[in-house]
């Protein structure tokens, strides 16, 4: 039977990939010693890298006054948020081909671009790894399928017009491995730590990964999974909803979050991700008023349910980046730049040097 090591193999050469610049200067992050002077010296090595760097540095979000200069925008945004932004434009630059003609190549950046930012957001709110490296892991956690869409178009294209309810179990029948597996592999091959490839690749589902309750690797489990879903109901990909026909909220208990510090982190990520989607080319989504925080019993493992007369507040936030998706999916139409609607397409489910991470992998008795 085929695996995923057996194509990266073979293919290596067709799959996407972080460029050498976005490597190198993740890489120098690791440094503490790290000068901007020697981090814009690689920003430079790449023009359309730099155009876009100072394209988010001067984007209205951070205020201030504009800068011209490579040194003053990777100041103004932090070393970090540089790595960051190289390793998303190293790969959705190459990553807008149209060969798989049933994939949504736009919607799966858009849909990997928020789950890294929502990520990265988490990751500052529960201390469980370095933001940086989570974005990086989380925008790159279903390069899985970016890959099959590359090394297999026809197949794949087939595959999803099919609109498999699993779709993790429709590639496994078809080529011995899905789209989680692939992806862990690749990141793996990437040089990201293992404990977050191997926690990344059950976003999708967080109970079937076996990790002792309570250990990191299963807190990282349940943040890749809060980011994905979240990142999934603000796009309208794969709506899944209760029997009285509510949104089914994800979890934030195992994050030990309240509704109202997830509902801050998802306002402030769809901001981030309205800055940059602009920068990267990508569809944006129009931001309306979002609704005041408030405390939400769908967000915890309480058996209690808000009452249907007072919808909570991310209740609300969900469906009303629900609607907009919907609304703003009319207006590109007409353009060609289309994020088609979940009621019309199948479901898409759509080397950095680190310094290693602590084993606390180890799984629970089955």
């Amino acid at each position: 039977m085929s695996t995923p090591r057996t194509l990266l193999n073979n293919a290596a050469d067709r799959l996407p990939s972080p460029s050498g610049v976005a490597l190198a200067i993740m890489e120098l992050w690791q440094d503490d010693r790290t000068t901007v002077e020697q981090l814009a010296h690689l920003v430079q090595a790449d023009p359309a890298l730099c155009g876009r760097l100072l394209k988010l540095a001067n984007s209205a979000s951070l205020g201030s006054r504009p800068v011209s200069s490579i040194n003053a925008a990777i100041i103004k945004v932090g070393l970090k948020t540089v790595g960051e932004l190289a390793v998303a434009f190293s790969l959705i630059d190459k990553g807008h081909s149209n060969h798989c003609e049933a994939f949504d190549y736009l919607e799966f950046w858009s849909h990997s671009l928020l789950m890294g930012l929502l990520c990265r957001a988490l990751g500052r709110r529960t201390k469980v790894a370095p933001p940086e490296d989570l974005f990086s892991c989380a925008l790159m956690s279903r390069i899985g399928l970016l890959a099959f869409a590359t090394i297999y178009p026809s197949e794949y294209s087939e595959l999803l017009k099919a609109h498999p309810a699993n779709l993790a179990a429709a590639e496994f029948e078809r080529f011995g491995f899905d789209h989680n597996e692939l992806s862990a592999e690749m990141l793996s091959d990437f040089g990201v730590p293992n404990v977050l490839a191997e926690a990344s690749k059950f976003h999708e589902q967080p109970n079937a990964s076996g990790y002792a309750q309570g250990s990191r690797s299963a807190q990282l489990v349940h943040l890749f999974h809060l980011s994905y879903r979240l990142s999934e109901l603000c796009l309208s990909i794969n709506i899944e909803r209760d029997d009285e026909g509510d949104l089914r909220l994800p979890r934030a208990h195992p994050l030990n979050l309240t509704a109202d510090q997830v509902t801050e982190i998802l306002k402030q990520s769809l901001t981030d991700w309205e800055d940059w989607s602009k920068t990267l080319d990508l569809p944006v989504i129009p931001l309306a008023q979002l609704p005041e925080t408030a405390d939400d019993s769908g967000l915890d493992q309480s058996r209690s349910r808000p009452a249907r007369s007072q919808p909570s507040a991310l209740r609300r936030l969900a469906e009303s980046c629900r609607h907009r998706t919907l609304r703003s999916q009319v207006r590109r139409t007409q353009s060609d730049l289309l994020l088609t609607s979940a009621a019309d397409t199948p479901p898409r489910h759509p080397g950095l040097n680190r310094k290693p991470y602590p084993d606390d992998s180890r799984r629970s008795p089955r």
